[in-house]
């Protein structure tokens, strides 16, 4: 009983305290009972206890917010209350960070749901600019954008510095092309984008790019003017109507680039081998590589074309890994890709790192091959592959990873026989 009296005192006297937080963070999850009741009462009880948040009270006076996050489902009778409760509180000028996660309740919408929805997220969109101007992070999910939707909400939301796309499309017909030229875009993610192609024709502030599984048949991505783009991420099982394509038409106007990060998901490599003077004013700044599940059938000499082409690269990291074959008769069939290496010489590579490493004749030899070439090396990390669930059942054994010492001192031996080269060799 003196517990419960205190605790009903105390809390009279903290019922100002959430008025005086400067950081808010407000999902869905946090509404007690989320899983007990309808959409529409999560929804209630969310926008309810958003309001009461974001409000201010007598004891405060004024409210300032600095950083703002609020996850919340795309439904149409409590979407204007919350963006009138967040103008509210940016009209203020204080917000630094103000972010929006936002998707339908459905996991899986068909096509008529994601215009649906898309219609949706753009009357909100139109209804509270106040909100959408003050936006410096933005994520969305299963929407159908028209045509003039991605650029008419960039150029609304000038404070804009992120912004994430899932499952989202303009259609198979169409390119989404994003010309900003005064935005504050920073970092684009497109996951399960469904587009003709990405057009970044001018988004002079943007240091990193994602863009994840693609339905494009050719080339996902180009850049136009992007003068501070440091870092791109290509990640993708190519599906059987995609032919592989030159990072040079997706890279032409790169410069700056210093990070890229290649991720075949264990199936077709879709990039093609290019010569080094194509590649090379686009990698001139290049400093690290991954290139991320190689099928381990693969070949690996065409790797090199990237290491010629980057003269100042310092790291190369290479995972290899293989997956139950996929069943699926949209997937590529994996093909090997055949490189004549030339005979160059690397001057600053200091890193070798393989993941998936086995001790194969295909591998050794293209290990010995970075050694030859790569006259700075200085470390070579050669590690055993990841765990995997898909994978684990069918073949539970190691690919060949040398697991003792005489058999780790035999795959040192024969990487650095008839040559000397200054590289420490790990194996773990």
């Amino acid at each position: 009983m003196r517990i419960a009296i205190q605790t009903g005192v105390l809390s009279t006297r903290w019922r100002h305290l959430p008025h005086r937080l400067s950081r808010l963070a407000m999902g869905i999850a946090d509404v007690r009972g989320a899983s007990r009741v309808t959409l529409g009462q999560i929804m209630e009880a969310y926008t309810e206890a958003t309001r009461r948040l974001l409000s201010t009270c007598e004891e405060c006076g004024s409210r300032a917010i600095k950083s703002l996050s609020l996850t919340f489902y795309l439904t149409k009778t409590f979407l204007c209350s919350i963006g009138q409760a967040v103008e509210d509180v940016v009209q203020n000028g204080d917000t630094e960070c103000l972010e929006f996660v936002i998707f339908p309740h459905l996991a899986r919408p068909s096509d008529a749901w994601l215009v649906s929805f898309g219609q949706r997220f753009m009357s909100f969109f139109h209804a509270c600019p106040v909100a959408f101007r003050w936006l410096t992070r933005l994520s969305l999910q299963n929407l159908a954008f028209g045509d003039s939707d991605v650029p008419n909400l960039l150029s609304a939301c000038d404070k804009l510095q992120f912004l994430h796309l899932r499952c989202c499309k303009v259609g198979r017909e169409s390119v989404l092309k994003i010309d900003a030229p005064g935005s504050e875009l920073q970092t684009l993610e497109f996951v399960y984008f469904e587009c003709v192609r990405i057009e970044l024709a001018c988004v002079p502030k943007l240091r990193q790019v994602l863009c994840e599984t693609w339905s494009s048949e050719t080339t996902p991505l180009c850049c136009g003017f992007v003068p501070q783009l440091q870092e791109v991420s290509l990640v993708s099982a190519a599906l059987s109507r995609q032919k592989p394509f030159a990072l040079s038409n997706c890279l032409s106007t790169t410069g700056s680039l210093s990070t890229l990060c290649l991720d075949f998901c264990c199936q077709m490599i879709w990039i093609q081998p290019e010569v080094p003077n194509v590649l090379t004013p686009m990698f001139s700044n290049l400093r690290d590589v991954y290139i991320h599940n190689v099928f381990v059938e693969c070949y690996l000499n065409w790797t090199l074309f990237i290491l010629q082409a980057a003269p100042l690269l310092k790291n190369f990291y290479l995972s290899r890994h293989s997956c139950p074959p996929n069943k699926s008769e949209d997937i590529a069939k994996k093909a090997n890709l055949l490189w004549e290496t030339p005979n160059f010489k690397h001057l600053n590579l200091k890193l070798l790192f393989m993941k998936g490493f086995s001790e194969e004749d295909e591998v050794m030899n293209y290990i010995r091959l970075v050694m030859e070439r790569c006259v700075a090396l200085k470390r070579i990390e050669l590690r055993d592959k990841d765990p995997c669930k898909e994978c684990k059942d069918i073949n539970p054994e190691s690919l060949g990873f040398p697991l003792d010492e005489s058999s780790m001192l035999r795959v040192k031996e024969q990487l650095t026989y008839g040559f000397s080269s200054y590289a420490e060799i790990i194996i773990r």
